[in-house]
């Protein structure tokens, strides 16, 4: 499988938006998150990029990093979730793995949901949800979302491995999905992500 590298420094300095776009000054900006949240009323779960309107990823897209100050690459996005009752403070559960099936970044905090007709969707711009990646990102990557007892997963940024085999450490094949938490595979397992940029 082959693995893309991003290289941070030369695209911050670059003119054109390859792969970083909109740097932020530094870190990711106040989070709009709340408190008591809940998945209750929630029966489906889309995930994508950092836009408005809404537009949510499909496998293979590309992910927007942006890069801190600080020289975290962050990942932006928004959740949106469907149901009869959807709730305004949402529980969720945010995982990237990089090209190689390890954990790169991990947001588990309540977000605010916003309606957005039939849904509920978490804010656009400064209020999207960033997730910090520990250190420099590859693609493909895989990006979940789990919200109660229901997970989506997107592989951004290239296809699943011909063979159909997930890399080590990886806890799927990749592949867009929508399933029960409850399954054993449904949420990849996860460790504290590292605290600080490194390349191999």
């Amino acid at each position: 499988m082959r693995h893309r590298w991003v290289p941070i420094l030369a695209l911050a300095s670059s003119a054109s938006c390859i792969g970083f776009c909109n740097p932020a000054p530094s870190g990711p900006p106040p989070e709009d998150t709340c408190t008591g949240g809940s998945a209750d009323g929630v029966d489906t779960i889309e995930v994508g990029p950092n836009v408005d309107p809404f537009v949510p990823y499909k496998d293979g897209d590309e992910p927007n990093f942006v890069l801190g100050g600080q020289g975290f690459a962050m990942l932006p996005i928004r959740i949106r979730v469907g149901g009869p009752n959807p709730p305004a403070c949402l529980a969720q559960r945010t995982v990237v793995l990089d090209s190689r099936g390890y954990e790169s970044g991990i947001d588990n905090d309540p977000r605010a949901a916003y309606p957005d007709g039939r849904y509920r969707t978490t804010g656009s711009g400064d209020h999207a949800l960033y997730v910090v990646l520990g250190y420099g990102p590859s693609t493909p990557l895989e990006l979940s979302v789990t919200v109660g007892g229901k997970a989506v997963i997107r592989t951004l940024g290239g296809l699943p491995p011909d063979d159909g085999g997930a890399p080590d450490g990886a806890g799927s094949d990749g592949g867009a999905s929508e399933k029960d938490a409850s399954a054993p595979d449904a949420a990849p397992s996860v460790d504290a992500a590292p605290d600080q940029l490194a390349r191999d």
